[in-house]
């Protein structure tokens, strides 16, 4: 039987110790404040009690309903069961909302301000005391907003203000509210209690505290909200205003991810009418990454939102099943970075044109003057309609004229069967040639379309001999390589529109490593050319390095051609708030060694920790010092420990080695082929711990990098994943090549 008590919160045992609880406290602020709070306390106490005595009754009728499904036969057995589902649904909506009301009432706001306005046309003289938190909550019988949701207008005072200042403002709905921002405060609390304050000055301490406080408590865990530490240059991309292209370039640790995350519930909730969870999307790299931020969004109040790979997304626009397989040819990094191309992606937008003129001429009926210059209308009146619509219409309306003329004139063309005949006829044709994957395969086999983009025979002919040896079909399977998915997915778009694709918010996040081809494709589906790109450049580690500049994503996103016109807005982050400074310097020495000057590095702030510990050891010492080094980042209560590697098979070998000596390890070890992000020990290559971040952080192979530029971005990567500790370990039988 279904025990709905146990699908509650265990703080719920916390309760009565919560509610009850008395202050006594030295600090003036928290005593000034624990009023408020305790009005807080007492209603989600009430909210809570409530929820609780409803749960209690659909027990009763879960109880009362297993007895009707056991007594009950045909029609009336199904009836009960049916009422007995209806029952389950309404229960699991009131321990969502008792789980809500908990972890509301374990820490029910971070932040206030106090805001003197001043009067003007619109707004009379005031005093607006804020109280900030994840959610609103408003007391029904006071009509007093006791708290304020962190994405309504007047918090960007909170936001935008480093202390009180005389010349404050904000934007709200009604118009712009000016005045004095008196007082700003930051709270710690756990449990309903403040454990402490901070009263926020511009230039004292005080924030600097609050921020170094949260950033220390970051152990372990997949990656948390930052409502109440959002920095101005993080608030201002979260806010920015809707329908417009965003880039936001950020160096490691910057919080690009969680920028973008928080900009999703901004604009959720600022723009409910035009903005669906269920209609947006985010595209990560990788189901580790997926599963790394999969618990952001519900704690902000985000549910069912589209989460998904390039690889998968597109995959499921074309709707290809597991008949359609990876081709076993060695990657070209030359050719697929061609096929990533702004070059490439005019060829094939040139091919399709040329290919819809061709089955229009290609199309044998008496009538096909007509379907032509039908479809040359449309095509002018309505530019947006897709190939496939916009020629079926002109045969419809072509033989629809032919219908026409027979009924008024007499002169017959030939019977009504027979028309439909001709019209189904032609119909089939144009069906067969709209095989986007075998469109895609044509391109290949012409070599005109070639010589207009290719200065050098040899580089289009090898391209083209490359591409054409493995685009197959056989034995019921049918071969491709990633770097061809964008092109047959803007094939698909252009044949048959992306209308029934649209999203309401496109998030791509690691946006770095896509290609021009596949970022064109994604913009494509975003509503009014909301997308939003973070990444940075110099994290470009799947060749051959796709994403340049990010003035070549403006320049496709500005081809009217290619892309529906919309505004872009492009965001710089270069301060690191992931790791420590000595991390971040240890890194930047060997960097700026081997990076270009113009690339950024990252700028530590506020927080200190160890010293970068590079351990030497040999071949013979080698697992039994790496092990070592594992069991003491436990013993320093690391709960998530990462040991990166050059290479997948390298990690292999250290997982297979950990797998058989566990029996003196307190936390479990993992291999990144089970593609979910754990607390413990993860043994993983660098191109899977982009964009995760754990305690300690082991690089276990630093001999086997280069000074090659990909290796560099590779280490860039590796080095800047620690929260709290860094390990490089040099093997001393090895030759070392880089400084360090």
């Amino acid at each position: 039987m279904v025990v709905l008590r146990k699908f509650i919160n265990p703080l719920i045992e916390l309760l009565t110790e919560i509610s009850d609880s008395k202050y006594d406290n030295q600090n003036s602020a928290i005593t000034q404040e624990n009023p408020h709070l305790q009005n807080v306390i007492n209603l989600l106490t009430v909210l809570i009690k409530s929820e609780l005595s409803k749960i209690d009754d659909l027990q009763k009728d879960i109880e009362n309903q297993i007895y009707v499904i056991e007594n009950s036969t045909g029609d009336d057995k199904k009836e009960a069961i049916s009422a007995y589902n209806a029952i389950l649904k309404e229960a699991k909506y009131h321990v969502d909302e008792i789980n809500h009301f908990l972890y509301f009432i374990d820490n029910p706001y971070f932040g206030q301000t106090i805001f003197r306005r001043k009067a003007n046309g619109i707004f009379p003289a005031t005093e607006i005391n804020t109280r900030i938190g994840k959610y609103a909550l408003f007391n029904p019988k006071t009509s007093e907003l006791l708290i304020t949701d962190w994405r309504a207008p007047i918090t960007n005072l909170y936001y935008m203000y480093s202390g009180p200042t005389d010349n404050a403002s904000f934007t709200s709905p009604a118009g712009i509210q000016r005045g004095e921002l008196i007082a700003k405060r930051q709270f710690e609390m756990s449990l309903g209690r403040i454990t402490q304050a901070y009263d926020i000055r511009t230039g004292n301490s005080s924030a600097d505290a609050f921020l170094l406080n949260q950033l220390t408590k970051k152990i372990g865990k997949k990656l948390t909200d930052i409502i109440s530490t959002i920095q101005e240059e993080q608030n201002e991309i979260i806010r920015a205003k809707n329908d417009q292209s965003l880039i936001i370039q950020g160096v490691a640790g910057s919080g690009k991810t969680t920028i973008l995350l928080h900009r999703i519930a901004y604009l959720l909730y600022n723009y409910k009418d035009t903005i669906r969870a269920s209609n947006s999307l985010i595209i990560a790299p990788n189901s580790i990454f997926i599963d790394y931020i999969s618990d952001v969004l519900p704690t902000l109040g985000v549910e069912s939102i589209g989460r998904n790979t390039y690889l998968f997304w597109a995959k499921t626009i074309l709707n290809w099943d597991n008949k359609y397989l990876f081709a076993n040819v060695s990657d070209d990094y030359e050719i697929k970075r061609i096929k990533g191309s702004y070059k490439f992606i005019k060829l094939i937008d040139d091919f399709v044109n040329d290919y819809e003129l061709d089955i229009l001429n290609k199309i044998d009926d008496k009538c096909s003057n007509v379907i032509y210059s039908r479809f040359v209308e449309l095509k002018s009146k309505y530019p947006t309609m897709s190939f496939e619509e916009r020629i079926t219409l002109s045969v419809e309306y072509a033989f629809a004229q032919i219908q026409f003329k027979n009924q008024t004139t007499g002169n017959f063309m030939g019977n009504l069967e027979s028309l439909e005949t001709r019209k189904k006829s032609i119909l089939s044709y144009i069906k067969k040639r709209l095989n986007p994957y075998r469109i895609y395969k044509e391109v290949f086999k012409f070599a005109y379309i070639f010589e207009k983009y290719f200065d050098k025979k040899s580089e289009s002919e090898k391209l083209r001999k490359y591409s054409l040896s493995y685009l197959q079909s056989t034995g019921g399977k049918t071969y491709y390589k990633v770097e061809d998915l964008a092109p047959i997915v803007w094939i698909f778009f252009r044949l048959y529109g992306a209308k029934e694709f649209i999203r309401d918010y496109v998030a791509v996040d690691e946006a770095q490593d896509l290609s021009l081809f596949q970022i064109l494709t994604l913009k494509k589906i975003a509503k009014n050319g909301n997308i939003n790109l973070a990444g940075d450049i110099a994290q470009s580690i799947i060749p051959p390095f796709y994403i340049q500049s990010w003035s070549e994503v403006e320049e496709i996103f500005n081809d009217p051609i290619l892309s529906d016109k919309a505004e872009i807005l492009q965001y710089k982050l270069n301060k690191s708030y992931r790791t420590t400074v000595e991390i971040i310097d240890y890194s930047n020495k060997i960097l700026s060694r081997y990076f270009p000057k113009e690339y950024d590095l990252p700028k530590a702030i506020l927080r200190h920790g160890d010293e970068v510990k590079v351990l030497n050891t040999k071949n013979r010492t080698y697992f039994v010092d790496l092990k070592k080094l594992v069991n003491e980042q436990i013993s320093r209560n690391a709960s998530s420990i990462a040991i990166v590697t050059r290479t997948p098979l390298k990690a292999d070998t250290i997982y297979e080695y950990f797998s058989d000596n566990t029996n003196d390890l307190p936390l479990q070890v993992f291999s990144y082929k089970e593609d979910n992000y754990h607390e413990g020990i993860q043994i993983l290559p660098i191109e899977k711990a982009k964009g995760l971040e754990f305690d300690s952080v082991i690089i276990a192979d630093i001999n086997d990098f280069t000074e090659d530029q990909h290796d560099m971005r590779l280490l860039y990567v590796a080095l800047t994943r620690a929260l709290h500790r860094l390990f490089v370990i040099e093997n001393t039988d090895k030759p070392l090549v880089l400084m360090i």
